[in-house]
């Protein structure tokens, strides 16, 4: 397929993926809560980063690619330097071997986007850290902290937030400020909470979940916000 065929239809898949969910929810919206179609646009997000990678990347492989072989067609090479290069690159290419290291375009493949799909990162690689085994201990740790925190941020929305805003109604709708801001300030606290728990339900206990069994190694999902350039 010509590139610039390849990069339109690319941009139709992505432009399509993304207005898919909006017309669907728009259409049907008395069959999505508001927690529903949240859900869904922010997993359709997610997909369109990572197709977007995905494509970036491979386009950048086969640009590299088709530089080198042009390079190499330009080039008058005697039989000394032309068997020298064929010496070196049998090396690169055993050291690859060695290393079981996936290289342009053997990486093109439905179960290299798929791994990449479910992975836990936006940014595509065409070899990833992997790891050896799923540790167990780690991997029910983590399990446990998922089913723990949904419990309690559930419990927090059902037990203190949603009554606060329905008790806030009644002043909002008679215009008493004392009142409407007493109310709202006492959804400070939980909110807070419920934004922590997020965080490390999301960025760690889920993320690593699905790290470990996907023998996914890199776990940098989130640095100290303090100190981050």
């Amino acid at each position: 397929m010509p590139a610039r065929t390849g990069l339109i239809a690319h941009v139709l898949n992505l432009t399509v993926l993304v207005l898919i969910p909006i017309v669907i929810i728009h259409i049907y919206s008395s069959g999505f809560s508001l927690v529903g179609a949240t859900s869904v646009c922010f997993l359709y997000c997610i997909l369109f980063l990572k197709l977007w990678s995905y494509v970036q990347v491979n386009l950048w492989c086969r640009k590299e690619i088709s530089i080198i072989s042009s390079k190499i067609h330009l080039r008058r090479q005697s039989l000394s330097t032309s068997k020298i290069s064929s010496m070196v690159k049998h090396e690169e290419i055993q050291e690859e071997e060695e290393l079981h290291l996936v290289q342009y375009p053997n990486n093109l493949s439905l179960k290299d986007l798929y791994y990449f799909i479910l992975a836990p990162t936006l940014c595509y690689e065409l070899n990833f850290p992997r790891t050896e085994r799923v540790r167990k201990r780690f991997l029910l740790k983590r399990l446990f902290e998922v089913l723990i925190l949904v419990q309690v941020m559930m419990s927090l929305f059902q037990q203190w937030i949603i009554p606060s805003v329905k008790n806030s109604l009644i002043p909002f709708s008679n215009m008493d400020v004392m009142k409407a801001t007493e109310r709202l300030l006492k959804l400070a606290i939980p909110n807070h909470l419920v934004w922590l728990m997020f965080f490390y339900l999301l960025f760690h206990s889920f993320l690593n979940l699905l790290g470990e069994l996907l023998h996914f190694a890199d776990r940098n999902f989130y640095c100290d916000w303090w100190n981050a350039n």
